[in-house]
């Protein structure tokens, strides 16, 4: 689990699942359980995870000395940069 919001679960998929066309997903609150449903399984699909949190514009990039990464704020030549990124998919080998 990733995080939990109204109407809205992010979760971390299985490796198992990979290959399969759908999966059952089933949400336990307060130890009350949701009745499983069927959700489809796509191909990975990577992406950077973006300012806007709508996969558009800028980047979240943080700066080696921990500030966002911006136009008006660029990191330093040499210095390290963080980018976050989603959709990872199965390796080879497989994990």
């Amino acid at each position: 689990m990733i995080y939990a919001v109204k109407n809205q679960v992010a979760a971390v998929v299985p490796y198992e699942i990979a290959g399969q066309s759908s999966t059952l997903v089933q949400v336990e609150y307060d130890g009350i359980r949701s009745v499983a449903t069927a959700v489809p399984v796509l191909a990975a699909v990577p992406g950077i995870i973006t300012t806007n949190a709508q996969g558009t514009g800028q980047a979240v990039a943080v700066d080696q000395d921990g500030s966002i990464n911006s136009a008006s704020n660029p990191a330093a030549r040499g210095s390290v940069v963080v980018l976050y990124a989603t959709g990872e998919g199965q390796r080879n080998p497989a994990g």
